[in-house]
């Protein structure tokens, strides 16, 4: 595994040489080689066929990630991790006033490959308070919920069982696994965000460029388990005020600032708390994408006390790929250090519905790490989807 992990991460770095020397462009597609996409497309062609005569979108993925890392004075360690997810989407439109019904489902199985560690977990090894590998651990994940769109979709309303961090303090394209792996990179982990569990959020445009959100969900809400407020009435809630220069332009470019408390849970013995944060980003030419995010804690379960992010990435070419780099500076909660994490990814799309990622973290002052001050971690990934 640890050699195969080294090899796919050298090779990466020639593949757009190497791949384009031989793949034939199919006419009319922006996939550099169609193979791939040929093998699924009776099944494509059936899925949109489905769509078209009910509305209803089903949808298929597998993600893979391999990560290896060291610091100074350990061994490597190597984690690996996959997920195969399955999805449905049900749209219900009103003709008459354009209002819209969207009942959305997605169901995940996590696995590791027999290693030690996942990407998840391999930075305790490294003393590293973080996470590498967003979301690559193990367990079966579930999100299930219905969103109302009105007004012109000025206003809409969710709810359900919802994973939080999927809809608050969100920017541009760095969603997990889509563009950088390390969780500093792509979420906000200065906030006490519980995991997946029943929740309701609301978004409304009071201007055609400022918005308000709002996020109340259980405070004890767990990824793995569909539980109705197993700790009581212990909430988490959230609060949002945006600028967008237009509703169609929300996530290519938006600035907003956000609030954010939790109560005490009782049950876990973990106090409640509350925090600040602000982030925003802004898409030059459809290929330009820098961004920044900071947040500051006061209490409850989050990773950080204070955190601060600021990257970019840019999107090469006509095939989709993506490239980007991304640098962080975060205070652990309980440990008087400050670390600096540094990310840079290239995501080369071999075809429609195939993509490879090469991932480098370098990791200085790794909160835990009483030895080594710098650790690296690398990784490859691949993710193919119906």
């Amino acid at each position: 595994m640890r050699y195969s992990i080294c090899f796919f991460i050298i090779i990466s770095a020639f593949l757009p040489q190497l791949y384009t020397a031989g793949a034939q462009e199919a006419a009319g597609s922006t996939s550099r080689d169609p193979f791939f996409s040929d093998i699924t497309a009776p099944v494509n062609s059936g899925l949109d066929f489905l769509e078209e005569k009910t509305n209803l979108r089903l949808g298929a993925d597998y993600q893979a990630l391999g990560m290896g890392g060291i610091s100074g004075s350990s061994d490597h360690v190597y984690g690996a991790s996959g997920y195969y997810g399955l999805s449905a989407r049900w749209t219900v439109q009103d003709s008459g006033t354009g209002n819209s019904s969207i009942f959305d489902m997605r169901f995940e199985g996590r696995h590791d490959f027999g290693n030690e560690y996942t990407p998840t977990s391999m930075a305790s090894a490294l003393g590293y308070a973080g996470v590498p590998g967003v979301t690559f651990s193990d367990g079966f994940i579930s999100k299930f919920y219905i969103r109302q769109n009105m007004f012109g979709n000025r206003l809409t309303l969710t709810a359900g069982h919802i994973d939080l961090f999927d809809h608050i303090d969100v920017i541009g394209v760095l969603a997990p696994r889509m563009a950088f792996f390390n969780g500093s990179s792509v979420l906000n982990f200065s906030m006490s965000t519980p995991g997946a569990g029943f929740a309701t959020t609301g978004r409304m445009f009071v201007t055609d460029q400022f918005y308000l959100f709002g996020a109340l969900g259980d405070a004890n809400g767990d990824s793995r388990k569909v539980d109705w407020f197993s700790g009581g009435a212990e909430f988490f809630r959230y609060g949002e005020l945006g600028w967008t220069p237009s509703q169609q332009d929300f996530l290519k470019t938006k600035l907003h600032v956000g609030f954010w408390n939790v109560d005490e849970r009782q049950d876990a013995g973990i106090a409640g708390g509350y925090g600040f944060l602000a982030s925003g980003n802004i898409t030059i030419d459809d290929v330009w994408m820098p961004y920044f995010r900071a947040g500051w804690s006061d209490g409850g379960s989050s990773l950080y006390k204070w955190s601060v992010t600021t990257g970019f990435t840019y999107a090469p070419g006509g095939h989709g790929d993506l490239t980007g780099v991304a640098a962080s500076l975060t205070r652990p909660r309980n440990i008087e250090e400050i670390q600096f994490m540094m990310e840079s990814f290239y995501r080369f799309q071999v075809a429609d519905n195939l993509s490879l990622t090469a991932d480098l973290q370098w990791l200085v002052n790794p909160a835990a790490n009483k030895v080594d001050n710098h650790a690296v971690v690398y990784g490859m990934g691949i993710r193919y989807t119906l």
